[in-house]
């Protein structure tokens, strides 16, 4: 039956995204780039709308959007002819012959595709747990789920309101399922697939325009969609028994140990200075399952290159208005990107000009395509590129009065590298070893005449250089100085080379001696498929199916197990109100049962929260008070509970024994009262409720004096793998 169920929530989101992309299609008129474009612009009108008044709960709209979807999906194919009266307006034949499933399957089918690969993933390990950033980026979706006005209550900090500058795709996430009436958990699960899926829809979109060959588009798609390092091979030589993560964290974060190569590169790394410099492409992240903004920096970019890629195939100019609108997009959801791609769009523009300049010099035959393609840019092109980024800009206008401001306390800034922060150049070399092979056999393009090939080199080597010499100076030093930059511009980068080169140098057969090595560059990074897939077959599933997350909190034959389903089902059909439960570290299950509530924590991860909020004295306060409270050592708890506004205190851990209890349940009379589902040797589940103001109870007396906050120097901690998001 779940299964079932689960089947029919993919149905119906899937007849909205194809409605989506249909409607969309009226107006781009071409299926790879409707369908990726149109659920991105749909939330930004809603983003825009919501910025002015929260819309509440939306599970209402969804079967007028579905039943709009199966309508436009009638339509497209011929079955009706609802909208005949504007068929001559709308150019419906148009739309039909490029849009229709039937007629162009292709688009639709990738969709699906790439879905179905990152659900078997996601549903065989759904589990929303602190292994990772899972509970962080849950908290994220939880914030948008009320529909409040935008900026909405941070619902991992009371009395605060979430104003993170990587905020739009936690918003979409939410939005959908608003609409679609998924729980929050559902949606995390659910929009991770979706996401991805619309990334990777663009991005085979993008390479089967510039190649007809079937091999070529599938090996591409693969070297990006499950693709490694290129230390793919060789960490199994340098790293004993390595994991999924080694492939791309091999510098600085593990000792290269293992015969026969790991001592002599370890000789030769202990030479430079010791740093971590990860990545994580998007083969990682989808064994990973998190809701990176890193997702959307590849969606973006991939958008990118469809646009381009269909611009230079002398599709309508107005492709262009999405590739306008990455820009403010990439504001609002990935800023660290921002640097990349204002970079790379000043380059376009300079290519565009000095191809103009030089064309208009130049009588060959040869250049007469290239000034017809310059021309039409900049006669009818650069409005459409404008008037996307001017009218994506107005509907994220609101962003700029909050969210932008708020980043303001990250005191982030590009800097160039230090001497002593370059990355080791052999361990660059094998690193990156696929990107720097496709550029360069690129660059060699210039001698057999290839100029767009040629330049195209010149692009990527310029990214490659720009990452090793310029870098994002965050709060982070030492070991880390370069964590962030590289895990999320280094993935950036070999995706777009791999996307652009690679089906250009295999569509290249001449000369073979550049064509055979492309061929291993594209193809050596898919054998990371081989480590992905025996993880997956040997590692057992996780509650498989259970896509609300929770199923590591309730799902289990013992009883402790079903109890703390009870409380959780407790919790989603209380009111929202603020909710503690026994404090941990950062990358544990802390706060996990409240953020799957969808119920407003006190204080959620300490380290996370302290880089957010740039250390604000009042987070370790929240913390050592909520710790003292846990261990029975505050007096008079239920008067500084009831001070701070905290309604449930929850208590179904197992390090919460039965002398705790009695202590903790001394300290919170009489302003609390215990509400208990399970109590079987020594171990309760239950919460304690916050009592309404009744005269007949006694006085409570005043607080005692509370245990001394620690002050801890505002220095962050060297961030647990895989890091904190900034």
């Amino acid at each position: 039956m779940l299964h079932l169920a689960n089947l029919c929530l993919f149905g119906i989101l899937f007849l909205n995204l194809y409605g989506l992309g249909l409607l969309t299609g009226l107006w781009l008129r071409n299926a790879w780039l409707a369908l990726t474009a149109g659920p991105w612009l749909f939330c930004s009108l809603f983003f825009f709308i919501e910025s002015f008044v929260g819309l509440g709960n939306l599970d209402w709209l969804w079967p007028l959007t579905t039943a709009i979807s199966i309508v436009l999906l009638l339509e497209v194919t011929g079955v009706t002819h609802l909208l005949a009266r504007w068929e001559n307006a709308w150019d419906l034949a148009d739309w039909r012959n490029k849009l229709s499933p039937r007629l162009a399957p292709g688009p639709y089918a990738v969709l699906a595709g790439v879905f179905a690969y990152v659900m078997c993933w996601r549903y065989r390990y759904p589990n929303l747990d602190g292994s990772s950033e899972k509970i962080a980026d849950l908290a994220f979706i939880a914030s948008y789920f009320r529909g409040e006005k935008i900026p909405v209550s941070d619902i991992w900090l009371s009395s605060y309101t979430s104003t993170h500058y990587y905020s739009f795709q936690y918003y979409a996430a939410a939005l959908m399922g608003r609409i679609l009436g998924f729980d929050c958990g559902t949606a995390y699960n659910v929009a991770f697939c979706a996401l991805i899926a619309l990334t990777g829809t663009a991005g085979i979109g993008g390479v089967c325009l510039l190649t007809q060959r079937i091999w070529i588009r599938v090996l591409v798609s693969l070297g990006w969609l499950v693709g490694g390092s290129g230390v793919t091979v060789l960490v199994h030589y340098v790293i004993p028994n390595p994991l999924l993560s080694d492939n791309f964290r091999f510098m600085g974060e593990r000792d290269f140990t293992a015969e026969p190569f790991g001592p002599w590169l370890a000789k030769y790394a202990s030479h430079y200075t010791k740093l971590s410099l990860p990545a994580e492409p998007l083969s990682y992240s989808i064994y990973l399952g998190d809701y990176h903004p890193p997702i959307v920096g590849f969606y973006l970019l991939t958008l990118i290159l469809l646009t381009l890629n269909l611009w230079n195939k002398g599709a309508s100019p107005r492709v262009l208005a999405v590739a306008g609108a990455c820009f403010p997009w990439c504001v609002v959801a990935n800023t660290w990107n921002i640097v990349l791609q204002a970079v790379g769009l000043f380059i376009w523009l300079a290519y565009l000009a000095v191809t103009f300049l030089i064309a208009r010099s130049n009588p060959r035959q040869k250049w007469e395509g290239d000034l017809a393609n310059v021309r039409r840019f900049f006669t009818t092109g650069w409005i459409y590129l404008l008037g996307g980024a001017v009218v994506a800009t107005i509907l994220i206008v609101p962003y700029f009065r909050v969210f932008a401001l708020s980043s303001l306390d990250s005191h982030t800034m590009i800097r160039m590298v230090n001497w002593n922060e370059h990355t080791p150049p052999l361990l660059w070399l094998i690193f990156l070893l696929p990107t720097v092979g496709l550029t360069a056999l690129s660059l060699c393009a210039f001698l057999w005449g290839d100029r767009t090939l040629g330049t195209l080199g010149l692009l990527w080597l310029g990214f490659l250089l720009f990452t090793e010499f310029f870098f994002i100076n965050d709060i982070y030093s030492g070991l880390f100085i370069r964590f962030n930059t590289t895990l999320k511009w280094w993935p950036w980068v070999t995706a777009g080379a791999l996307l652009t080169m690679g089906p250009r140098l295999l569509e290249r057969r001449t000369p073979w001696l550049a064509w055979i090595p492309a061929l291993f560059f594209v193809g050596y990074p898919i054998l990371y498929f081989y480590d992905l897939a025996t993880y997956y077959y040997r590692t057992p599933a996780y509650n498989p199916g259970y896509l609300d997350g929770s199923g590591y909190l309730t799902v289990g034959a013992d009883n402790a197990n079903l109890n703390d389903r009870l409380l959780l089902n407790y919790l989603r059909s209380s009111p929202k109100k603020i909710v503690i439960e026994h404090p941990d570290t950062d990358f544990t299950n802390y706060s996990g049962m409240t953020t799957l509530a969808n119920q407003q924590s006190y204080i959620g991860w300490l380290g996370h929260e302290q880089l957010w909020r740039g250390y604000l004295y009042e987070l370790q306060y929240r913390y050592d008070h909520v710790s003292s409270l846990y261990a029975g050592n505050l007096p008079d708890a239920g008067s500084w509970a009831q001070s701070q506004g905290i309604d449930y205190i929850l208590w179904f851990k197992p390090v919460d024994t039965e002398d705790l209890w009695n202590k903790v349940n001394a300290s919170l009379q009489p302003a609390y009262f215990w509400h208990e589902f399970y109590h079987d040797h020594g171990r309760r589940v239950g919460l304690w409720e916050r009592r309404e103001p009744d005269a007949e109870l006694p006085a409570v007396p005043a607080p005692a004096p509370a245990p001394a906050p620690v002050i801890i120097a505002p220095v962050p901690p060297p961030p647990p793998p895989p890091g904190i998001k900034r």
